[in-house]
């Protein structure tokens, strides 16, 4: 595949990017890089190679889910303010104070 400078503008407006000509021979080097490693990935033999989600085949044990009650009355004493036995924080989103 050849890359050209139009190829070059396409990936930019694609991903955000401004490239200025002076960049775009180091950014077509890169990419010409990057295609050449891909060809080799698609050279790599996988036919008897099981599918895998994940490279780490461990399993880790989790520790058991324990539900431990709490009284929210004295939980609610520590929190700075409360509403309706909810914990009442700025609201960030906004920028509101409120």
């Amino acid at each position: 595949m050849k890359i050209t400078d139009e190829l070059i503008d396409k990936i930019g407006d694609l991903a955000r990017l401004r490239i200025k000509d002076s960049e775009k021979p180091r950014f077509s080097e890169h990419l010409a890089e990057i295609l050449d490693y891909m060809e080799d990935l698609n050279n790599v033999k996988v036919h008897n190679v099981e599918p895998m989600f994940h490279g780490c085949v461990e399993k880790k044990d989790l520790r058991p889910d324990i539900v431990i009650p709490f009284d929210a009355a004295k939980i609610m004493k520590n929190a700075h303010k409360n509403k309706d036995n909810y914990f009442e924080v700025p609201n960030i989103i906004n920028g509101d104070d409120q």
